[in-house]
């Protein structure tokens, strides 16, 4: 008898690891199609990338896609903060923003911010690299002399304000792109440029609102 109750907690342990896994755990990709990836499991690959495959951020939007609802409730107090008061408002930006933000895997800020500081936050997002470009210092003395025209989102979409940070960026391997949440938020990431097409791709497979810059 005390056998097979060993057996009986055995097998609901089981079937309760198998639930965890079920809700958490990221979608299988189907191998035999992977030049037509589907939508969620583009959304997972780009929260690997993205992330460095930090399990916290891939459980986190995997669950979004396998329970909306669990997702919902899990982060209410967040989403509430931007008036998002059902699973039916999610939209995959905001998933993803959020995930990465909340661990420093994107510089998440307004439109106005400053551009040296941003700047700043970008050399930190990519361990330093920025700042070893000799032009650097020079960008970031450039758009503080720029008083009340320094603001991040003049200098990555006008050209005759000031120098933009491209070229100091790509020369220290990546290319500046943003998740356009449709505010007037910036969700600014760091791709390597060796992963540009991989990455072009994948956003559009996820339909993600999503733009290089430069």
């Amino acid at each position: 008898m005390a056998t097979r109750i060993k057996e009986l907690k055995l097998i609901k342990k089981l079937f309760k690891s198998l639930q965890y896994k079920s809700r958490y755990s990221s979608p299988k990709l189907d191998k035999s199609h992977e030049g037509n990836i589907s939508k969620d499991n583009a959304l997972i690959e780009l929260a690997k990338i993205f992330s460095q495959n930090d399990e916290k951020i891939v459980s986190s939007v995997a669950l979004y896609i396998n329970d909306k609802k669990a997702y919902f409730l899990e982060n209410e107090d967040v989403l509430c903060e931007r008036c998002i008061d059902s699973e039916l408002e999610l939209e995959n930006e905001i998933v993803l923003i959020d995930a990465l933000s909340a661990s420093k895997y994107i510089v998440y800020i307004d439109h106005a911010e400053e551009a040296d500081l941003t700047l700043k936050y970008l050399d930190e997002l990519s361990g330093n690299h920025l700042s070893e470009r000799d032009d650097f210092v020079e960008l970031i003395e450039t758009y503080k002399a720029t008083g009340k025209y320094n603001a991040i989102a003049n200098f990555i979409s006008d050209s005759k304000i000031g120098p933009m940070p491209f070229d100091c960026i790509k020369s220290a391997g990546y290319s500046l792109a943003n998740i356009d949440e449709g505010s007037d938020s910036l969700a600014l990431i760091l791709v390597k440029n060796g992963l540009k097409n991989e990455i072009e791709a994948l956003t559009k497979s996820a339909a993600l609102n999503f733009k290089f810059l430069g």
